[in-house]
């Protein structure tokens, strides 16, 4: 009869020495699953206030970029005594490349569109957002003598 105390005694500090260790492991994880939770967290608002400053920022640079776009086609029309003839064309190489039929306007150094998208990648890589732009398409339209609108469609894709 001894023999079967002990070994109920045993059996039962086995199984409380058991409970001990699976709540403390279960305790341990949830701490561990908490602390990433947050890092996600964090890394998300991150990411969302990175976008919204993006969106912001390339309205900004084609604002800058068309404003000089089009005092560029004026610098270009008269010290060449010349038309443009495709409008839309040379636009869209002026505000992408900053070059007209090839020539590189002094206006336009590291003042292009694309110039504007790859300033927003290096300030990306500063906290660690891989982000990429595709320049799908800039249109320029004219409502009244007066304003000009322009419009641009832009990929991005941020991770």
């Amino acid at each position: 009869m001894a023999i079967n105390k002990k070994g109920i005694f045993f059996t039962y500090a086995a199984i409380a020495l058991s409970a001990v260790i699976i709540l403390s492991v279960n305790v341990y994880k949830t701490y561990e699953m908490r602390e990433d939770i947050e890092v996600i967290g964090v890394r998300i608002n991150t990411m969302n206030n990175f976008i919204k400053d993006v969106e912001q920022d390339l309205e900004k640079g084609l604002y800058i970029s068309s404003f000089r776009a089009f005092a560029s086609m004026n610098q270009y029309i008269a010290s060449n005594g010349t038309f443009i003839t495709n409008l839309e064309e040379s636009f869209n190489e002026l505000i992408l490349e900053g070059t007209l039929d090839g020539e590189e306007l002094s206006l336009m150094k590291y003042s292009t569109f694309t110039d504007w998208a790859n300033k927003i990648k290096i300030q990306a890589d500063k906290i660690d957002i891989l982000v990429d732009f595709t320049i799908l398409d800039v249109r320029i339209n004219q409502s009244n003598p007066w304003s000009v609108y322009v419009d641009a469609d832009v990929g991005i894709t941020a991770e």
